[in-house]
């Protein structure tokens, strides 16, 4: 009569029996897993090489950014900003040759080309620190271009936003004086005046102040 195996007996069978398995199983399946690994292999080294060219293509645009700059003037060839805009477009630099060749395009009179390459700027930079400043000029293009109820629109839509595009208190003023070009004093007045009680200390507190003595005296 063959004896009873014990607990432990059957356990180590049971590991011995699934050890054997997975060595079948790797024996049979070994080129799947080899691939599988060099699969894995490839991704870290993909993901460490992108790195690497990412770091150098945004040396490269940092370079060619400075090289169209003059340090003395300031002035910038337009032709070669956008020119730098189209190769690095997705660096940081090339988000801020976008901004400049807008600058550029706008001091030359061609104000559609600078609200293109503005919005495009925004598209791909729109945390950037340049943005308020790109949002401002675009603001000031539509009320140029008499799109001034299009920018009231918008203005009172980012005041109610969560999280809105520019500071509540710049918005605010820019609010005034769209309210303004659209021959609305007293509305433009009210703007000011809830700007100073909201942000009485804000950086355009002085500039509302301003504009609201000139709508007084006018």
């Amino acid at each position: 009569m063959s004896r009873r195996l014990s607990r432990q007996e059957i356990k180590r069978d049971e590991v011995l029996e699934g050890l054997s398995r997975s060595i079948e199983f790797s024996r049979h399946h070994a080129r799947a897993i080899g691939l599988a690994a060099l699969a894995a292999l490839l991704v870290v080294l993909g993901a460490l090489g992108a790195g690497w060219w990412m770091k150098q293509r945004e040396q490269r645009a940092n370079q060619a950014l400075s090289e169209v700059l003059d340090g003395e003037a300031g002035v910038a060839d337009r032709q070669r900003l956008e020119e730098v805009a189209a190769r690095y477009g997705t660096s940081a630099a090339g988000a801020v040759a976008l901004a400049l060749a807008g600058e550029a395009a706008a001091a030359e009179g061609d104000l559609a080309a600078a609200r293109e390459h503005w919005e495009a700027f925004l598209e791909s930079a729109p945390q950037s620190m340049l943005s308020v400043n790109v949002r401002l000029n675009l603001i000031d293009l539509a009320r140029q271009q008499g799109r001034a109820e299009e920018v009231e629109r918008e203005l009172r839509a980012m005041l109610e936003a969560p999280d809105p595009a520019l500071p509540v208190s710049l918005a605010r003023y820019q609010l005034g004086l769209t309210l303004e070009t659209l021959g609305r004093p007293g509305e433009a007045r009210a703007a000011y005046d809830q700007l100073l009680e909201e942000a009485p200390d804000s950086p355009v507190a002085r500039a509302a102040r301003e504009r609201q003595a000139a709508l007084v005296e006018g």
